[in-house]
C-alpha cells in the first residue's frame, strides 16, 4: 500500500528547531520526526511512501537514503515541489 506524507511548510510554530532544517528532520527521541512517521505507517502494513517535499525539500533529500534503510521501506519516492 501506498502513502504520501506532506513534509513541505515552513514550521514557524517550531522556528527555533526549523531555522536550519525542515521539520521532518527535527529530532524526536534520536530519529528524524519523518523516521517516526514512517515507521507507524509501515507497522500498519504501508510498504511505499511519496514524500511531498517542498520547503528546505534539498536537505530533506540527503537524508532519505539513512531513513529509508532505518525503516526497511520497500519503495521510496519523493517529488519536489516548486
Amino acid at each position: 500500500m501506498k502513502v504520501a506524507i506532506l513534509c513541505g511548510g515552513k514550521g514557524m510554530r517550531m522556528h527555533q528547531l526549523t531555522e536550519d532544517i525542515p521539520k521532518p528532520l527535527v529530532s524526536v527521541c534520536g530519529k528524524p520526526l519523518l523516521w517516526h512517521i514512517m515507521k507507524t505507517y509501515k507497522y500498519y502494513g504501508f510498504n511505499e511512501f511519496i514524500l511531498l517535499l517542498g520547503y528546505k525539500g534539498k536537505k530533506s533529500r540527503s537524508i532519505l537514503l539513512m531513513i529509508n534503510g532505518c525503516t526497511t521501506v520497500l519503495h521510496l519516492i519523493h517529488v519536489l515541489e516548486r
